[in-house]
């Protein structure tokens, strides 16, 4: 699977893509410390339960985030703005989501994770 792939060769990271029922999938983001994730059910999930959350999207994405309007906080949304919403033949994903920022993903994950701490 996908999931699977993107994990292969990170150290204490594991997809549980299919793993898991809803409730448990739930609990699991509710006790988290922080998450990180696409802009997809388990991102917002994260955001209504004021999880410190970092969301990776496409341009149109991260306009559709609605701030504390809609979470009470404002997740860190990432993509990389300079480029094409679209995918191309060779990439079925939007450009925007190559070359997101890693440093700053990283950076702002530790310092959630360090805020989540105290």
């Amino acid at each position: 699977a996908l999931t699977d792939e993107a994990v292969k060769g990170l150290q204490n990271v594991k997809s549980i893509a299919g793993e898991t029922g809803m409730k448990e999938f739930i609990n699991l983001i509710a006790n988290a410390k922080t998450v990180v994730g696409l802009n997809t059910g388990a991102s917002h999930i994260a955001c209504h339960l004021k999880i410190p959350t970092v969301v990776l999207s496409h341009f149109g994405g991260k306009r559709a985030w609605f701030g504390e309007a809609m979470y009470g906080s404002f997740p860190k949304v990432f993509c990389n703005e300079d480029a094409p919403d679209e995918g191309t033949a060779d990439s079925p994903h939007p450009m925007t989501m190559e070359l997101i920022p890693n440093v700053e993903v990283v950076q702002t994950v530790v310092q959630y994770c360090a805020t989540a701490l105290h």
